[in-house]
């Protein structure tokens, strides 16, 4: 598909609706994750992951996402929790996608429905970076979201963590931005550019710490 340029109306952020993604020929493989991530896991490319309750990745595990990969979840409050280090990583020609188990439009009729049950934006919650999580190790690069933010956020959330975040597309979200937790921050760097982060609620920075917010950042209130 061609990446084409929309204007989000419940955020005024401007934002890529769809980044391209090459299918396997042989279709997709479907595997079902719920529960932990311990250990080092890839995720690979010919494989779609569906997430039906919360995964965790756990504090010493890495979670590597391949390019090209699916991921569909369903649950208002399903997340994908980072405590350890996540690495998903597309290309420019092959993005990794996380959307709704009923989003068709990628991936197929996963959810085997004929089309009957339409994704909505809140289908699913967010990828939550936790404090604990591994800023340096953790990066998402050429990923797309769609149907998320079931928590009324945006479907990437940081709790004072501060991941590589890069070429982000963003769609029919309940809000399309990164949204910065209502917590007390150390010392952080905000400097993801293209994506707003969003501040829903009081946020507070603790009085030894230092928030840097690089060129070109939007924070949005």
């Amino acid at each position: 598909s061609t990446s084409t340029t929309s204007i989000d109306a419940s955020t005024g952020a401007t934002f890529i609706s769809h980044l391209p993604i090459i299918s396997p020929s042989g279709g997709y493989n479907i595997i079902e994750r719920r529960g932990k991530v311990e250990g080092v896991e890839r995720w690979t490319f010919g494989n779609l992951y569906v997430v039906t309750e919360d995964l965790a990745i756990q504090d010493d595990a890495t979670l590597f996402i391949e390019p090209g990969v699916i991921v569909k979840l369903i649950g208002r409050s399903t997340q994908l929790y980072v405590n350890g280090t996540l690495q998903a990583e597309g290309t420019a020609e092959n993005a990794i996608v996380f959307t709704s188990l009923h989003d068709d439009s990628v991936g197929g009729d996963t959810d085997q429905d004929g089309g009957a049950e339409a994704p909505l934006p809140g289908d699913w919650d967010s990828v939550y970076f936790r404090d604990q999580s591994q800023d340096g190790q953790s990066s998402m690069i050429f990923v797309e979201f769609r149907y998320g933010g079931g928590g009324e956020g945006g479907p990437v959330y940081l709790e004072n963590a501060s991941p590589t975040l890069q070429s982000l597309a963003m769609g029919k979200n309940n809000s399309n931005g990164i949204h910065l937790a209502a917590t007390t921050w150390g010392s952080n760097y905000w400097k993801t550019v293209g994506t707003p982060h969003i501040i829903l609620d009081d946020l507070t920075i603790d009085e030894r710490a230092t928030i840097t917010i690089g060129p070109g950042v939007v924070i949005k209130l």
